[in-house]
């Protein structure tokens, strides 16, 4: 799974510690993972009873998460430091999850395992990426079902880092740019046609291109102008801090054809015909997380637009949690 550094101007753990976080998160999916295979792999008979004993008794649930031997990384000081603390370590336990037995049992295969595994890991990411221990932004739930955040984070490795629609302050304005994949060999702004299955986008210099589908034609906006902001944004912040990881424009869709007179000499350009390949080539990539790869990463976090509030107060010698501010009105 790729790793979910920024959703829009949401906070991000990966804010406060990138390097950090980079290297924790796929040690806790590796858990995660670990502990879900020995489920699967279990005795039915045998695990159907623990299942009785996880669900009747709590304590013997957070005993099963104490015994995934999570580590809390922050040392107490202050009470507000305490309360840090305790909530590091809850946010660490609570994404420790026990998929039931019943449900590892209805599975097929181990494809129809690492399926179900993505599908539980997601809100853990959506979390990471919309919360820290003392502050946290109000989160749509749009983001839990949206395909195009699943497909970047779901089916790229953990070496990958995604920025989803982030947010930046460009001339103290807020600026929403396109998706932005970090590579250990490259930056990749993304843009993402859709469109009609099996139709035709016929590319144009013009403010809007033409969608055909059989004997209907619509107009849809250039792809290209969020494109080349997206990417003159990235290229520009990069060089301020003389930084020369390659970045590269990519223009994305699955189930469409892509009509150019002339593709751009510095366009990568991926529809239905290219997009096996070059999905298989990117999943390829066996790199590790890089230090320029971070590095690169660290220069857009500094200068993304982040709205949050705090999770804590501390009022007089107590803390208020404030948590229940955040929950989501939107249906």
């Amino acid at each position: 799974m790729a790793q979910l550094i920024k959703l829009q101007d949401y906070i991000s753990r990966y804010e406060l510690d990138l390097y950090h976080y980079s290297s924790e998160y796929p040690k806790l999916k590796k858990k995660f993972w670990n502990a879900t295979y020995e489920r699967w792999n279990e005795d039915s008979e045998e695990e159907q009873i623990d299942d009785d004993i996880l669900f009747e008794e709590p304590s013997k649930l957070q005993s099963f998460k104490k015994a995934l031997n999570v580590k809390n990384y922050f040392k107490k000081s202050n009470q507000l430091e305490e309360h840090h603390e305790a909530k590091v370590e809850q946010s660490y336990d609570d994404s420790i999850t026990i998929i039931s037995k019943k449900r590892l049992n209805a599975l097929n295969s181990e494809d129809d395992l690492k399926q179900l595994f993505l599908d539980e890991i997601l809100p853990i990411q959506i979390r990471w990426a919309s919360s820290t221990a003392l502050e946290q932004s109000p989160l749509k739930r749009k983001y839990q079902y949206e395909s195009a955040l699943k497909f970047f984070i779901q089916r790229f490795p953990d070496n990958y880092l995604c920025m989803y629609k982030p947010v930046f302050i460009i001339r103290n304005a807020p600026i929403e740019l396109d998706t932005i994949l970090i590579s250990p060999v490259a930056i990749h702004c993304v843009k993402i046609i859709e469109g009609r299955d099996n139709s035709v986008m016929v590319a144009s210099n013009e403010k809007f291109w033409t969608e055909k589908y059989m004997d209907e034609q619509s107009k849809i906006l250039n792809p290209l102008i969020s494109l080349d902001r997206t990417y003159n944004i990235v290229k520009a912040l990069l060089n301020k801090n003389n930084n020369e990881f390659p970045i590269k424009k990519l223009l994305l869709t699955k189930k469409q054809y892509v009509d150019f007179s002339t593709i751009p000499y510095d366009l990568q350009v991926i529809d239905k015909k290219s997009y096996s390949d070059w999905f298989n080539s990117m999943r390829k990539l066996s790199s590790p997380v890089k230090h320029s790869q971070l590095k690169a990463a660290q220069i857009l976090l500094s200068s993304c637009h982040t709205i949050a509030k705090n999770r804590v107060e501390v009022i007089g010698n107590n803390i208020v949690d404030v948590e229940h501010a955040f929950d989501d009105k939107e249906n």
